[in-house]
């Protein structure tokens, strides 16, 4: 079952082609589906989806600058670009940051499901490229006790992500969640958020703004550091001091 998620800002369009894609009958199932690109990016954050269907004209952070950060961390999704902007420069844009197609709207049935065919075709080869590089790479035999030494020493390094240590004890994608859930009772990425969570409460009895608290502790956004802090905690970052200077 390949995982896919859906970003559009206008919801009928989410949501027509989220059912659009499961019913092709390609194995496909459209784990998440967001409206802007904070939205995307945690959500790519939380999934790492193997398909990734983007439009361009989205509110916060719009979906070139999502796919320029995606691409940092992780190479192995197909990115399809679903946009209503025929222009020259996004085109050029999009080559720049890996994209693997690039559709405009509105798309035609026959045209989707070959692309997304396409795009299905194109991930497993990038699977199979990479399990051959695996079978020929030299094993790294490091304890399994390294990867949380290695997150507690990288943890507010924005580009961390699951792929880096996959790649870099040479694990499987389901291996890595076996085995985070085997040390911590987490996921990667309910350890990274527990860790980079905390360390920004410390950093919060400082003298520093919420801008720079956020980028210290790990997060290249403001506004969805501010999102993930009132998710863990109930409070944004500036009540959390606020109550914490209350009850000195």
């Amino acid at each position: 079952m390949y995982r896919a998620i859906v970003v559009d800002d206008e919801e009928m369009i989410r949501n027509g082609m989220s059912r659009q894609i499961e019913t092709m009958g390609l194995s496909i199932k459209v784990v998440a589906k967001a409206k802007d690109g904070v939205e995307a990016l945690e959500q790519f954050h939380t999934y790492t989806p193997d398909l990734l269907l983007m439009d361009i004209n989205i509110p916060h952070i719009d979906g070139l600058e999502c796919i320029r950060r995606i691409r940092k961390m992780n190479q192995t999704c197909v990115i399809i670009i679903v946009s209503g902007y025929d222009e020259f420069e996004y085109a050029r844009q999009a080559i720049i940051h890996n994209v693997d197609f690039y559709l405009l709207k509105p798309v035609e049935d026959d045209e989707f499901k070959a692309i997304i065919e396409q795009a299905i075709a194109k991930y497993n080869d990038r699977i199979e490229r990479q399990n051959i590089i695996s079978r020929f790479a030299e094993p790294k035999q490091k304890p399994k006790s390294s990867v949380i030494e290695f997150i507690n020493t990288h943890y507010t390094q924005k580009e961390l992500s699951s792929e880096i240590l996959e790649k870099e004890f040479n694990l499987s994608r389901t291996a890595l969640f076996k085995l985070m859930k085997e040390l911590t009772g987490m996921s990667f990425v309910e350890y990274l958020t527990m860790l980079r969570i905390n360390y920004s409460i410390r950093l919060l009895k400082e003298d520093k703004t919420i801008g720079e608290i956020s980028s210290l502790s790990g997060y290249a956004d403001q506004y969805y550091f501010s999102r993930v802090f009132k998710k863990k905690t109930g409070f944004t970052p500036t009540e959390y001091r606020e109550n914490m200077e209350r009850n000195r």
